[in-house]
């Protein structure tokens, strides 16, 4: 299925029904990745995002140089294969399991771009919050949204078939957890998509997982605390004909992505974690 990349604040459509999937339309090789400059794409909006998003990049991108620019300087130089550009895109096709999301993704530079942004060689997309949100969460997720992007291109050089895989791949990590005796799971109740009881949370998961409000989870990740798994979910505000939710487990030490899925969210399937998801997640602990 062709892919419609938006640039934020510039009209162009984006959908992204193989990326969300984890899977491309094509992986153009990237083994020039760590030599070339990451042009990190930052709007002329004052957005408070934008400013988290530099902060994590200067503190956390060691893959490749990079350079901030903005969506002008982006217009000029996206055809050139000299460049790999972060930016922030969002949903735009009704018909799209996208539409009402905003996302960033890891875009290659090359002549194709000059018919359009869609025809851009993508590396990773992950979603950001629902177009239009006020919702400050995502903030404190942000420098791992840096390094889970940096362990993908790495995860790609290693063996280019994961480019193919995409995120899919994150789905069975939970498996490869160390001092999983030490390990607790952080969740916002919000994140789960029925209602289960704190004390029914803890039995499910053998003492390894409570809830915690937005703030504790903010305060996890900043202070990098080791053996924690914090929960995000991400999904449109509004009811939509094709919703699709988003669902991540994020280590707090680094950020690294121990579980990562969609569902699409209908009259069985709410927003959040799924009894499936929850089964899936409390496996290890149980063994």
């Amino acid at each position: 299925m062709k892919k419609f990349l938006s640039l934020i604040f510039l009209l162009v459509s984006f959908t992204t029904a193989y990326a969300q999937s984890g899977l491309f339309d094509r992986v153009d090789d990237i083994n020039d990745f760590r030599s070339r400059v990451t042009k990190v794409v930052v709007f002329n909006d004052n957005s408070m995002i934008d400013l988290f998003l530099k902060d994590a990049v200067l503190k956390n991108w060691e893959i490749s140089p990079y350079e901030f620019c903005d969506q002008e300087e982006f217009a000029k130089i996206k055809t050139d294969t000299s460049y790999y550009f972060l930016i922030r895109v969002k949903g735009e096709n009704k018909k799209d399991r996208s539409y009402g999301m905003d996302f960033i993704t890891l875009l290659k530079g090359g002549p194709d771009a000059v018919k359009g942004i869609n025809h851009m060689s993508e590396i990773v997309t992950l979603p950001l919050l629902p177009t239009g949100s006020s919702s400050d969460r995502i903030f404190s997720y942000l420098p791992s949204y840096v390094y889970i992007i940096q362990s993908h291109v790495n995860k790609i050089l290693t063996k280019k078939v994961n480019g193919f895989i995409g995120m899919l791949s994150y789905g069975s990590e939970m498996d490869n957890i160390d001092n999983l005796d030490d390990m607790q799971i952080l969740f916002l109740k919000s994140d789960i998509s029925y209602d289960i009881s704190e004390k029914e949370l803890g039995s499910m998961f053998n003492g390894h997982a409570k809830y915690v409000t937005a703030d504790e989870i903010s305060k996890a990740l900043s202070e990098k605390r080791s053996n924690v798994l914090v929960s995000l979910t991400i999904s449109p505000e509004k009811k939509m004909k094709k919703s699709y939710c988003y669902k991540m487990l994020i280590r707090a030490t680094d950020g690294k992505l121990f579980f990562y899925r969609t569902h699409k969210i209908n009259r069985r399937k709410g927003k959040g974690f799924l009894k499936e998801d929850m089964r899936r997640l409390s496996t290890p602990f149980s063994l």
